[in-house]
């Protein structure tokens, strides 16, 4: 049976990271993840707002930042990565990915990701990327990460006939009368092209008995 994300986790830098934190609390999906010492960001310290995503200081790293990128990559199901990938920290996610045979995927399509996720169970997510990266980012993860919506079948329309297409009954009666005055006006063709009378007339009798 395949999984469904059931967590999104990030190192809580802005752009990337952070759009990935976002998306999740906008889906009503957990967050979390390991921060920076510090709570570091390129807004300096965010230590309220990561807090609130869930997310947990790294341990002490002179570098600040490559300690809490691999511990994401460890922590999660796999990886998917927005921007550039030659980029330092892009390229340590990549690398670490590779070396504990994680899943990683970079820059997918809406289509791409959601078959990623599904074919790798990933319940665990971790969001990276630049902290530049366009907010397109967003609406592909989002999409990707949205339920199916049911389609609804629309409802037949029942036309209801209009008084103009009703088509009243004919009683039996008016039958009768309408044949009535068919025969009579069969038999005056009848005498005008002086022809025998004798049959039409006994139908003619017969159809007015029954009137």
């Amino acid at each position: 049976e395949k999984k469904k994300v059931k967590k999104i986790i990030s190192g809580g830098q802005t752009g990337a990271d952070q759009f990935g934190l976002e998306v999740g609390q906008e889906l009503g999906i957990e967050t979390g993840g390991t921060a920076p010492p510090g709570f570091k960001t390129t807004k300096g310290s965010q230590k309220e707002k990561l807090e609130g995503f869930g997310l947990v200081e790294g341990e002490a790293d002179p570098k600040i930042y490559p300690k809490r990128t691999r511990k994401n990559v460890q922590d999660s199901d796999g990886t998917v990565l927005f921007g550039n990938p030659k980029s330092r920290g892009s390229a340590l996610t990549i690398k670490t990915a590779k070396e504990q045979n994680k899943p990683i995927l970079v820059n997918p399509t809406v289509d791409e990701l959601s078959s990623w996720l599904s074919e790798n169970n990933i319940e665990t997510l971790n969001v990276a990327g630049n902290r530049k990266v366009s907010p397109e980012m967003k609406k592909t993860l989002k999409s990707a990460l949205s339920p199916t919506p049911t389609k609804k079948k629309k409802p037949t329309k029942v036309l209801k006939p209009t008084p103009s297409t009703v088509k009243k009954p004919v009683d039996n009666k008016t039958k009768l009368e309408n044949r009535y005055s068919s025969l009579l006006a069969r038999r005056k063709i009848i005498v005008k092209n002086k022809g025998n009378t004798g049959p039409k007339d006994r139908e003619i009798a017969r159809v007015k008995k029954q009137i």
